[in-house]
């Protein structure tokens, strides 16, 4: 079973798993913000079964303003993924990749509006 992983995909999140002796272990997730963003179904099913309403998009300096206030998180890197913009986070426990549209994906998705957010915890 080592070196297997195995991925879990709930529409608007997204869970990892990695093979550690016996068992899975959760080893990150993905928040996927266009997927309700281009989807108002999803968006009311996430709702009513979570009970929290996402916003129809998140826009980049919103959400960075958040992960600045007062945490530990920092920035790494900055990363040109073609279309996109990958930023990196780094805190002692818990990594962080925040996906931002570089381009308009009208009607749904304006540059500058959070795509994906990754989040896995820090390996020693």
């Amino acid at each position: 079973m080592s070196g297997q992983c195995l991925r879990r995909d709930h529409g608007v999140v997204e869970f990892y798993f990695n093979a550690e002796d016996a068992e899975w272990v959760m080893s990150g997730m993905t928040l996927q913000l266009h997927r309700p963003a281009g989807n108002p179904d999803l968006a009311r099913r996430w709702r009513d079964a979570v009970g929290v309403a996402l916003p129809p998009t998140v826009a980049w300096p919103d959400l960075r303003a958040s992960l600045s206030a007062g945490h530990a998180a920092e920035c790494v890197a900055v990363v040109d993924q073609g279309g996109f913009v990958e930023h990196r986070y780094r805190s002692p426990d818990v990594h962080a990749s925040v996906l931002v549209d570089d381009e308009d994906h009208a009607p749904v998705l304006r540059r500058g509006d959070v795509w994906s957010v990754d989040v896995w915890a820090a390996r020693s």
